[in-house]
């Protein structure tokens, strides 16, 4: 029987990818101030189960993309629920959120608020995972002249 732990096995070179899958504490909202600005002036866009309330800011705002998720108590009185839900769509914006991937010196950024509007049933990860590349693909294609200037 061999030991696996000390078998050494050639492999090439892993190469490393320039995306970054990480949802670090400056790409959260958590600014009163900008919350109150998201949900008075930002935008909705439907995805069942998933809304999502945005806001495009100028730069010197700002300096990355800042998202909020939302489950309501009303439906889900259990926190367990609530933050399994928030937990996916966390996940799911953290793989997908290099899609608005943005040039150094762009002039436009988001806050992103996604807000479950499901009903009192759990969606499951794969579907939510759609919904928020869907909302995520719409927001791009709307704003693609901004991002990419």
């Amino acid at each position: 029987m061999i030991d696996k732990a000390h078998v050494i096995v050639k492999s090439e070179p892993i190469a490393t990818s320039t995306i970054r899958y990480t949802f670090t504490a400056n790409e959260r909202l958590k600014s009163k101030k900008l919350i109150n600005k998201l949900f008075k002036q930002g935008k909705v866009l439907k995805r069942y189960p998933i809304r999502m309330v945005y806001l495009p800011c100028n730069a010197q705002t700002i300096t990355h993309h800042q998202a909020l998720f939302v489950v309501p108590k009303k439906k889900f009185k259990s926190a367990v629920a609530r933050n399994t839900i928030k937990r996916r769509i966390r996940e799911a914006h953290r793989l997908h959120k290099h899609l608005l991937a943005v040039p150094k010196n762009a002039s436009i950024h988001f806050l992103i608020g996604y807000i479950y509007i499901g009903s009192s049933q759990q969606s499951n990860f794969q579907t939510i995972q759609e919904k928020v590349i869907e909302a995520i693909n719409h927001l791009k294609k709307r704003y693609e002249k901004e991002l990419l200037a």
